[in-house]
């Protein structure tokens, strides 16, 4: 019987620099990968020099810089699902983007939490009973969000 090649699978993610927000399970995952199997790696969605149809499988781990290029990261994900199979499909990410897509869900009977959402020069009416969060509908790792209180 023909033995078939171990899967290769990259696990996007992003270069942190020296900020302490690196993903701490990436390295667990990839050795548990490999354990399984498969040619796993963690690989950093910008590197220029990454050939994404060398892999048979991507999967967008912690990517947590796209908000910041939302615009590079969609044109990425297009890229990449063109070269090889994201876990997810391009569509799919691109909606993910936006918090906006909580919208779709509620909308399609799906829980979740209570929402709104402004553009800016919106009027704004602040919950005066509870505690709330603003946040911005593109980002990730609570990047300008904040919590506040009734009345705050």
């Amino acid at each position: 019987m023909a033995r078939t090649a171990a899967p290769r699978i990259a696990l996007a993610t992003y270069d942190p620099g020296a900020e302490a927000g690196a993903d701490r399970d990436l390295p667990v995952l990839v050795g548990a990968l490999r354990a399984a199997g498969a040619e796993a790696e963690a690989v950093h969605w910008d590197d220029p020099d990454v050939d994404w149809s060398a892999h048979d499988l991507v999967v967008i781990r912690s990517t947590w810089d796209y908000s910041w290029r939302a615009a590079e990261f969609t044109a990425w994900v297009e890229k990449c699902g063109r070269a090889t199979r994201l876990a997810n499909p391009a569509d799919v990410i691109r909606w993910n983007t936006d918090k906006r897509y909580l919208g779709d869900l509620a909308r399609a009977g799906v829980p979740v939490v209570p929402t709104s959402y402004l553009a800016p020069g919106d009027p704004v009416e602040l919950p005066d009973a509870h505690e709330y969060v603003v946040k911005p509908t593109s980002g990730a790792g609570a990047r300008f969000a904040a919590r506040y209180r009734a009345g705050a």
